[in-house]
């Protein structure tokens, strides 16, 4: 049954400066023929700035990437958080990991709804198939 696939990434501002959002989708037919593919990003820095406070008018609140793809029997949907500056703190109590929340939504079914946990050091990387 072919549907229209919403995709998101949410956090805090305050907590994800540091990092870069993507976010992509692959639609397929329902035989496994590729259809269509989107991508959007949020991108703050080039990767390796190593800023080391927030960029000047960056506001705190939050922050949300979305995409809508085009109507598809399967999708796959690749969510990416690269980090472009690491904190210069090197105590992990003093620099926890921010919340992001995925969340995947067909017809105004929700298919995924998680909060996952990213490493200011780190990135993470998010593969779903439905």
């Amino acid at each position: 049954m072919a549907r229209r696939f919403i995709f998101s990434m949410e956090c805090s501002k305050a907590d994800s400066w540091r990092h870069n959002l993507d976010l992509m989708y692959v639609c397929y037919d329902a035989s496994g023929q590729k259809l269509s593919h989107g991508s959007i990003e949020d991108h703050i820095a080039p990767v390796g700035t190593n800023l080391t406070t927030p960029p000047k008018g960056m506001n705190v609140g939050i922050r949300k990437l979305e995409i809508v793809s085009e109507e598809c029997d399967n999708v796959r949907m690749l969510g990416y958080v690269n980090a472009h500056s690491i904190p210069t703190e090197k105590r992990v109590a003093q620099m926890p990991p921010f919340s992001l929340r995925v969340k995947v939504v067909a017809d105004g079914e929700v298919l995924y709804d998680k909060v996952r946990k990213v490493s200011v050091w780190g990135s993470d990387s998010i593969d779903l198939k439905f």
